[in-house]
């Protein structure tokens, strides 16, 4: 969720004081509220995908119809950084949603939250942020999340010393204006508002991650335990709770900017999907009514047996693309388990590598399949055999699109130790 904030400034008679506007407030506003639901963070996005986003002239416009829509005399002059949320727990390290199964979480109370807790299988626990700590130590719940300044100044490493990165929320505050007043300057002077608060913002941002950064360090040098995820694993899970939000809300246009090529992929996957069921019911249906026909009756068609050898070739290779996607040609989960950091990124990247490279045979040698199955026939239809070859091309194109995505994360990984 992107915590929404509204500060005013250059404020003066008649216009919105200088305080913080009620939009959202924490969890002490109604669950509904539109900041609540309406800028859940689309899960773990790296920090320079972020950067992107932010800086997104679609994106910045999209941000400022919201609050335009509100008809509170004010404008959005530039996008800070409100903090990076993490996991914290006082029992043992999380590295994937198993982890998290009947663990009780502190969340803010919305229902989007709880929704995407329950779908990690924690135990979604609203509570006030003051009982915390106390409740930390008293054992009433196994950890919390929260960025990591908030967990360092509250000295809440102390009860729940296993820091997870989970990077799963990435909060914005909005820096505004009284628009009224910033239309009373001259336009020289609004120029310099502008382009100075959006300099500042730049800044903010870079130095919050700074100071995260720190904090960390200072936390890992007082006995915390700094843990990193699978979060692929939980990216999995929180995607149809992503598409859901932005359906209700009708921000779809927003989740296209934050994940375009995710996006891209996910509407993919379940286009396969319902092929791959359809084909799999056609090849369930075939099988039985030829197996009825050729023992009950002594009856044998050829052509059905064509068609359910057509679709079983392609239920192959569309299955192929699939578990590329979704990671599950190569498991090594309990070395994963262990693995952390650059050791678990090179893992991750030798074995998308040995997907590619099996993609890349696919897609040359289906290629050669399909040109010469072209002027080729099945004897009993007498449909070109590029029907069924076809597939073995497409379906390396797909998984080399959906290796490829992947690559530069695990390098850059490799390189920070980190995902961002």
């Amino acid at each position: 969720m992107l915590m929404v904030v509204a500060i005013t400034t250059l404020t003066g008679p008649g216009g919105v004081g200088a305080a913080e506007i009620p939009l959202r407030a924490g969890h002490d506003q109604p669950p509904k509220s539109m900041y609540d639901e309406g800028h859940q963070s689309f899960a773990r996005k790296l920090a320079e995908r972020t950067e992107r986003v932010v800086n997104n002239p679609k994106f910045q416009e999209r941000v400022s119809q919201v609050v335009e829509g509100k008809n509170l005399g004010i404008k959005v002059l530039a996008l800070y950084s409100a903090g990076v949320r993490n996991v914290y727990e006082r029992k043992a390290p999380v590295r994937t949603p198993e982890d998290l199964k009947g663990m009780k979480l502190r969340v803010m109370n919305n229902p989007v939250e709880a929704k995407i807790w329950k779908a990690f299988g924690a135990i979604p626990t609203p509570m006030n942020f003051g009982e915390v700590y106390s409740s930390l130590q008293a054992g009433v719940i196994d950890g919390a999340e929260n960025s990591p300044s908030v967990v360092e100044s509250n000295k809440h490493y102390e009860a729940a010393p296993y820091l997870i990165m989970t990077e799963h929320q990435r909060s914005l505050s909005l820096l505004m204006i009284n628009e009224k007043r910033l239309k009373g300057l001259p336009p020289d002077i609004q120029k310099i508002v502008l382009e100075t608060a959006r300099e500042a913002a730049e800044f903010e941002r870079k130095r919050d991650a700074e100071l995260n950064a720190e904090a960390i360090e200072r936390m890992k040098a007082k006995g915390a335990k700094v843990i990193e995820p699978d979060r692929a694993k939980f990216a999995v899970l929180i995607g149809p709770i992503q598409d859901e939000v932005a359906r209700d809300l009708k921000m779809d246009d927003v989740l296209g900017i934050i994940r375009p090529m995710e996006r891209f992929l996910e509407r993919c996957d379940r286009i396969v999907r319902v092929v791959l069921a359809g084909l799999l019911g056609f090849i369930t249906v075939g099988v039985f009514v030829q197996v009825c026909l050729r023992y009950l009756f002594s009856l044998s068609f050829l052509w059905g047996e064509e068609l359910s050898l057509f679709a079983f070739v392609w239920c192959i290779f569309l299955g192929a693309a699939v578990a590329a996607r979704h990671q599950m040609h190569f498991s090594l989960d309990i070395l994963s388990h262990y693995l952390s950091g650059r050791a678990a990124a090179w893992q991750r990247l030798i074995i998308d590598l040995l997907i590619l490279g099996f993609a890349v045979v696919m897609l040359a040698q289906g290629y050669t399949f399909s040109v010469l199955s072209v002027k080729r026939f099945s004897p009993a239809l007498g449909i070109s055999l590029v029907i069924p070859t076809l597939v073995i091309p497409l379906s390396g194109a797909c998984m080399i699109v959906i290796t490829m995505a992947r690559l530069p994360r695990h390098l850059r990984r490799i390189r920070t130790g980190r995902d961002t």
